[in-house]
């Protein structure tokens, strides 16, 4: 059996006890654009949105539904002020650091709670910067210049 008329390549036959094994070519990596007869494309910077798993995320589109029934659709789009958000993130690690692995409110698991509010924090941080009211200490910022005894130099 002839492969390429141009090289006269015959396919390898199955290695046995006496043969070199096998050897198989690679695929082409994913997103690479040198493979024979693809399309040109420009995606460098772009988001790789093929490296996030989707079904890890029904627990959080089922919170999502929970909270809509609750209160109502993007409900949490018109602000929620961050403490508020960290605080209902912590109660979730918690209590899943704790081996509660569902939410006794919602009956869903504690990861999909966790998902969300990390959603939500991220929005708000985007999208709602008014709603940010963490205590900002000043008394905690330093210039990274600290003394022998770890105090920061520049107060």
């Amino acid at each position: 059996m002839i492969l390429s008329s141009k090289e006269n390549v015959k396919p390898e036959q199955k290695p046995n006890s006496e043969q070199e094994p096998m050897v198989i070519p690679s695929a082409p990596a994913i997103g690479n654009t040198n493979v024979i007869g693809s399309a040109m494309r420009f995606n460098s910077g772009k988001l790789r949105w093929s490296l996030v798993d989707f079904d890890a995320l029904d627990d959080m589109v089922k919170v999502l539904e929970f909270g809509a029934k609750k209160y109502d659709d993007n409900n949490w789009k018109k602000g929620l002020k961050t403490p508020e958000i960290f605080e209902s993130i912590m109660r979730h690690l918690v209590a899943y650091m704790r081996g509660e692995d569902i939410d006794l409110e919602s009956g869903l698991p504690h990861t999909g709670h966790i998902l969300c509010n990390a959603m939500f924090l991220s929005y708000m941080q985007k999208y709602k910067s008014d709603f940010d009211t963490r205590t900002k200490d000043i008394n905690k910022r330093c210039c990274g210049n600290w003394d022998g005894d770890g105090r920061c130099k520049c107060r």
